[in-house]
């Protein structure tokens, strides 16, 4: 047959400690950040000489994760009383968050945004470690639970707290078929983003406060007058907020738009007429709201929507630059060639 050399060394394969592993001890030998437990290996080998002297031990790591589902059962204390014609029940520990625990929605976020598993395939998992959830209540769980939107907005007063300035962009795609427009936070040490059905100056408003467009509200104060002034309202559309609403005077954006309907002043005014006057109003709102920091320096292109929202210092994007250059006209023709 034919002969097979061995190593270039000579030596032979095997190991005289008595470890017979078909995995190298290299890749799993490098010391990890932290040591869960500790198991002590002290059968001798078999072939162990008699005259063999004791020198210690060696450290090998293993990696494992341990995975296992935990129901928990609350036995909740009960009374009567019969001269209330009430019952009472104890209080149950603020770690109960109803039927699915802080730990396993972690769990479920982090297969759906790390892992890009999709909600089926959650289901199935789940299913698997003896979890049953519907794909409907994963989707809520990933998507409309409260303690997901109370997080979403912590993360956006935190970050607007602690960032110098807020850098702002939005970019246009579509969902189910209908253009959508997400706005694009991002500070030194986070990013946020903001799903919108349009991108005017309402939208960034109530981007900056966590809110869809829908939620966003409204008032009329000096600083709304000024910006209804600054996109050229008519002075009957001023009359009429002066008239109508007190200095500070909250309300929804619904409002404005029965306002709108229904006001013979405003029914031959145009959508883009409407949405200066919507976004100067919720300017106001967010000028005088304080239950979020307001940015106060901002970096944005030159889009008209972000005019006149930072507090401080509007900063304009350094790689927007360029379209001022593509407008000159050059007249030496070196220049016209790079042009």
């Amino acid at each position: 047959g034919q002969k097979i050399s061995g190593s270039k060394s000579g030596k032979k394969s095997g190991s005289k400690s008595g470890k017979k592993s078909g995995t190298s001890l290299k890749s799993c030998s490098d010391p990890p950040s932290s040591v869960d437990r500790t198991e002590m290996v002290t059968t001798p080998p078999e072939d162990l000489p008699i005259d063999a002297e004791f020198k210690g031990y060696r450290r090998v790591y293993q990696r494992e994760i341990v995975i296992e589902r935990a129901y928990v059962a609350y036995q909740i204390a009960r009374w009567y009383s019969p001269s209330t014609h009430r019952s009472y029940e104890s209080a149950l520990p603020k770690s109960y968050q109803g039927s699915v625990g802080s730990r396993l929605k972690s769990f479920i976020q982090i297969l759906h945004h790390c892992g890009d598993m999709t909600h089926r395939r959650i289901k199935a998992l789940l299913s698997h470690l003896g979890v049953n959830l519907s794909v409907g209540h994963i989707s809520d769980l990933l998507t409309h639970s409260d303690w997901v939107e109370k997080e979403q907005a912590d993360i956006l007063a935190s970050s607007l707290s602690h960032s110098p300035y807020l850098q702002i962009d939005s970019t246009n795609s579509k969902e189910k078929g209908q253009r959508v427009y997400t706005q694009i936070l991002c500070g030194e040490l986070f990013s946020l983003f903001y799903t919108q059905y349009g991108k005017g100056r309402v939208d960034v408003y109530a981007a900056l406060q966590g809110k869809t467009r829908g939620e966003v509200s409204l008032a009329y104060n000096r600083f709304a007058k000024e910006r209804l002034q600054a996109c050229k309202a008519s002075k009957m559309h001023i009359e009429y907020f002066d008239q109508h609403f007190q200095e500070g005077e909250a309300f929804c954006i619904d409002t404005l738009t029965k306002i709108f309907e229904q006001e013979q002043i405003f029914k031959k005014t145009n959508q883009n007429r409407r949405s200066a006057i919507a976004g100067a109003l919720a300017g106001g709102f967010y000028y005088q709201q304080s239950h979020l920091p307001k940015v106060e320096y901002l970096m944005s292109d030159d889009a008209p929507e972000y005019k006149a929202i930072a507090q401080k210092q509007h900063i304009h994007c350094w790689i927007h630059a360029i379209r001022h250059y593509r407008l000159l006209n050059p007249s030496i023709q070196y220049f016209r060639d790079i042009h």
